[in-house]
């Protein structure tokens, strides 16, 4: 069983308007395995979807979920986490890829740049995903992207952990909501 990278997706509203059926999706990627019970919304535990898959595989409305409500407020933020571990049978300098997709009402679905994680397999045989930053340092991964307020940054916050943001229009187009 080979090292745990944990994803940090952060969905905050800095448009101009309520951003209504938010959904976020982000594929749990290849070369590692979902860790059941591992995926957290504010900080609370949150529920797989069944057979211990990551909710987020198939698409999350986020505006779905009682803690959220309707709509995602101009100001307002939510954090959205879960890991995987790196499988066993990954081969030394395989690249771990990360990338987060959101759309939202009136705006088209955008992916953030990937977040990568280099495999260094250890003196044991196991492999261990390497953070393409040194610890304790917060490096753009990524460029932006995109068109008029549309853009999306990847970055890795700290040792194996991912982090991804990226802008959408709000409800009305008018202002980004980023993940």
């Amino acid at each position: 069983r080979g090292g745990t990278i944990r994803y940090v997706i952060k969905i905050d509203n800095r448009g101009d308007a309520p951003a209504t059926n938010v959904v976020l999706r982000d594929s749990v990627p290849r070369g590692t395995t979902y860790v059941p019970g591992s995926s957290k919304l504010d900080n609370r535990a949150f529920a797989d979807d069944n057979g211990g898959v990551c909710p987020l595989e198939a698409g999350l409305k986020l505006t779905d979920i009682g803690i959220i409500g309707d709509s995602i407020d101009v100001g307002e933020s939510h954090i959205f986490e879960f890991s995987v571990t790196v499988n066993a049978d990954a081969p030394n300098g395989f690249e771990i890829s990360n990338i987060a997709y959101i759309q939202a009402d009136l705006v088209d679905e955008i992916k953030t740049e990937p977040v990568l994680h280099p495999v260094v397999v250890m003196d044991g045989g196991m492999p261990e995903p390497t953070p393409m930053v040194d610890a304790g340092e917060m490096q753009p991964n990524g460029m932006d992207a995109g068109l008029g307020d549309v853009s999306a940054l990847a970055t890795v916050p700290e040792p194996l952990s991912g982090g991804v943001n990226g802008a959408l229009g709000g409800s009305d187009g008018a202002g980004p909501l980023g993940t």
